[in-house]
């Protein structure tokens, strides 16, 4: 299964267009309606800042060296599955 994730940092979001005043409301939202072809988002979840994201080992993500990674801002972190081609889900 191909995956793929996307951080976003709500002081950024904010700071070039507008105050956020429900974060994780938003990254809900974001979640949501996200729509881009052969894209299925797994999950958002708003993450505020300071917390320790422990990320899995499975897929074979030990060769990124970091089990884990403190965030310095509040995120929006969302996980896709990616269509690469039809035999991507295989």
């Amino acid at each position: 299964m191909k995956a793929f994730f996307i951080l976003v940092g709500f002081r950024a979001i904010a700071s070039a267009q507008h105050i956020v005043s429900n974060p994780a409301a938003a990254c809900q939202e974001l979640g949501a309606s996200l729509a881009i072809e052969n894209v299925i988002v797994n999950f958002a979840e708003y993450v505020p800042a300071k917390t320790n994201l422990v990320f899995t080992q499975a897929y074979n993500l030990s060769t990124c060296g970091l089990p884990s990674q403190v965030v310095t801002t509040d995120l929006c972190r969302l996980a896709m599955y990616v269509e690469t081609s039809y035999r991507s889900g295989e």
